[in-house]
């Protein structure tokens, strides 16, 4: 058991990166969480709502790719450090992962409200 403490490696730089990721998301998540307690009746100011979170919530998917690249790319340059975010396989499996279980999710959620569309099997 004591051999097998001794292999494990650091991985500080992988650490460092997942807690700024973690950091800007809720940064990025708060005023979205928040845009959710105003009750708005105008629709006009219902659909710019909308957008601002959009806005927001493509700004947190531009910090994920973008922190999973830069993952990748210096995990290419110097491995150690790393752990295993050093294998690139981890690194586009959970882009790929991610970017699936969005779509799932996305398409879940928007069908019901397409079905509800009277425009719908015209």
């Amino acid at each position: 058991m004591a051999e097998v403490l001794e292999t494990t490696e650091k991985a500080n730089k992988a650490l460092m990166a997942m807690l700024i990721l973690t950091i800007l998301l809720v940064i990025v998540f708060v005023p979205v969480f928040m845009s959710y307690t105003k009750e708005v009746d105008d629709v006009l100011l219902k659909k710019e709502i909308e957008m601002t979170r959009i806005k927001w919530l493509f700004l947190g998917l531009v910090f994920i790719i973008g922190m999973l690249l830069f993952s990748y790319f210096s995990a290419r340059k110097n491995n150690e450090g790393w752990g295993a975010m050093k294998y690139p396989q981890l690194i586009l499996g959970m882009l790929a992962i991610f970017i699936y279980v969005g779509v799932e999710v996305a398409i879940g959620s928007n069908l019901s409200e397409l079905l509800k569309q009277p425009q719908f099997g015209d």
